[in-house]
């Protein structure tokens, strides 16, 4: 079985030059999800290792996609706050990656959006910088 040669290290190596956080959100019409990956840098190679993940799934009520998009964009913002304090990377650069226009369009304007947008992006807005 495949299933036994996938291994996953548990333990995060902090021997490095450069470090970064790069977190990746993505949705779907039936959920939404983040992952963070550690990227590594020191003068022989350069490594990516996993941190955490997290999903949640669609309301019951239809929401668009890039509704969902933002959702994910907010659980990565969330996700970014609690890796940072539980593993002390107070210093180190954060970058967030969607392939939603929409969403991103969102963060970037700060117009007069509606309710559930508006409080989303405000709360995306309070933790990060829309360059990021």
């Amino acid at each position: 079985m495949k299933l036994k040669e996938i291994a996953i290290p548990r333990c995060i190596s902090r021997n490095f030059q450069k470090e970064e956080l790069h977190i990746f959100g993505d949705a779907s019409k039936h959920a939404y999800a983040t992952v963070a990956f550690l990227r590594i840098e020191n003068k022989e190679e350069v490594s990516l290792q996993f941190v955490q993940a997290k999903s949640r799934v669609s309301s019951l009520k239809l929401i668009s996609i890039p509704r969902l998009e933002l959702l994910a964009c907010t659980i990565s913002t969330r996700m970014m706050l609690s890796i940072k304090e539980a593993m002390d990377l107070t210093n180190v650069p954060v970058f967030f990656w969607s392939d939603s226009t929409t969403a991103l369009a969102w963060i970037r304007r700060t117009d007069g959006w509606g309710t559930f947008v508006g409080n989303r992006v405000k709360e995306i807005l309070q933790f990060t910088n829309p360059d990021q």
